[in-house]
Order: structure tokens, then sequence, then C-alpha cells
């Protein structure tokens, strides 16, 4: 019995840090292996997003997302109702389909994810899952395992309470983000610049406005670029079914993007 006791404790004192507060990497990990369960998954989104011309757009959208394969269905709430917007991965990866409600269910459109009509914020239709978002933060920790910093750039600040509900503010700093020249090569776009780098599309389309379109670019033209994804990430985490809750981005400029997720409901 004592030995089972001792185990117990070493096992719990692994998840804590020194100071007692849960470990940062034992939080995430909790929410990483959580939402990779996820089968299908629904939620109400209140975004704040920087626009190209340095202003803040807000909007609000429900989304209702199924894995394997992925298909999403986005509902523009606000500031004004827009149409619905299905994907499905199964059909076509590159584009989607917009119903216009007024001629509900008699017109679809079909439109280019990446385009003008359907990519006016940050992220693409097939970017809106709990489970990308999440791919954001082991993007950040990908980044800071590999260069051996992680406990020093990723930090559980404590609980906070944010819709009501106590959450782990998890923040992730790289102190080593900066805008640099990168020279495009043959055949590439800015989204596989963004994809093989790991960093923010609309980011690289905000420091180059010259840029019309997340496609057009020619090999050997030079470009400004993030570092890394971000300079300084929070996520706060649900402490009791460890889902996010919030999602807040900074850059060398302050808040680039800041989402919330409300009345979520997932089936595993």
């Amino acid at each position: 019995m004592k030995t089972f006791v001792l185990v117990c404790v070493l096992g719990i004192s692994n998840l804590l840090a020194p100071s007692g507060i849960q470990k940062a990497d034992a939080v995430l990990e909790r929410m990483h292996t959580g939402l990779e369960k996820v089968y299908e998954h629904s939620y109400r989104l209140q975004l704040r997003e920087r626009k190209l011309d340095r202003s803040f757009h807000q909007g609000q959208m429900l989304i209702q997302v199924k894995n394997d394969p992925v298909k999403i269905r986005a509902e523009i709430l606000g500031p004004k109702k827009g149409p619905l917007v299905e994907y499905n991965a199964a059909e076509d990866i590159h584009e989607a389909t917009i119903i216009p409600k007024q001629w509900l269910p008699a017109v679809k459109i079909k439109s280019d994810i990446h385009g003008d009509i359907l990519r006016k914020g940050h992220y693409a239709i097939n970017e809106t899952s709990l489970n990308y978002f999440d791919k954001i933060i082991k993007r950040l920790e990908h980044r800071f395992k590999q260069k051996g910093n992680y406990d020093a750039y990723v930090k559980n600040a404590g609980l906070v309470h944010t819709q009501g509900r106590s959450c782990f503010k998890i923040e992730l700093t790289d102190p080593q983000f900066h805008i640099r020249t990168y020279t495009v090569k043959t055949g590439e776009n800015l989204l596989d610049i963004s994809k093989r780098l790991l960093i923010h599309p609309f980011k690289i389309r905000e420091l180059n406005p010259q840029l019309d379109s997340y496609y057009e670019l020619q090999a050997g033209r030079k470009i400004r670029i993030p570092s890394s994804y971000a300079k300084r990430c929070v996520i706060y985490i649900d402490n009791q079914e460890f889902l996010p809750r919030r999602l807040e981005v900074y850059d060398e400029s302050g808040m680039f993007e800041q989402y919330s997720f409300h009345d979520i409901h997932v089936k595993k």
C-alpha cells in the first residue's frame, strides 16, 4: 500500500511545476488528446481579426464540424446575417458551397476556399474547426521543443475565469519572433510557404500589401514574412473539460486575432 501511494504522489508531482501549478505541457497534452478523440463538434465563434488596413473586424459564426473526412458547415451570424457555407473534403478540398439564405435551397454556388469571396478573414473554412486551432498551438510547441527551450517559453499563468468558467491560462511566447526577408522558390505560392514554414498566411498578406491573392507569386521575388506563427499566443483551456475557450494571437504590432469559443458540444 505504501508503495502504491508513493507512486501516485510521484505521478502527480510530475504534472506540477515547482510552484505547485499544473505544468503547461500537461494541460496542453490533455487538450490535444481530448480533441483527437472528437468525431463531431459544434460551437459559436466570436472573432476579432486585424484587417489588411490595420482596422479590426468583429463577427460571429455558428460552426458545425465532422471529422474523417472533414465536413464543415458555417453560418455567419453577425455583424449581419450571411449565407451558409459547406465544405466537404471528401468531395473537393479546394472549393466550398455557398448557399445564399434568401434562395435556400434553390441556389448553390461553388467557390475557391482561398479566393476573395470566401477567404475575407484570417482563415479558410477548412481551418475553422477546434482541431485546427489546436494545431496552431501544436505548431508553436513543436518549434520550442526543436529549439530546446520549451519550458522557458510555454507557461501556465494559473486559473482565470472566462465565459463564467474556470480556465487555465497558457502562454506561449517566442522572444525571437521577427520579420525577415524570404526569396520565393520556383512553383511556390503563399499557401505553400506558410504551410512549409508553419507561419500565418494572412500575416504574409499583411506584410506584403502588394500581394493581391494567396496564389500569385513569382520565383525569385523577395517578400517579408514572420519568423514563426506568432510572437505570443494565449489559450484559455477549461479546467474541467480541457476544451479551448479562447485564443489570442499577438505579433510585433500587438493583437493580431482573438477567438472565443461558446456553446461547445462534442461527440467522441
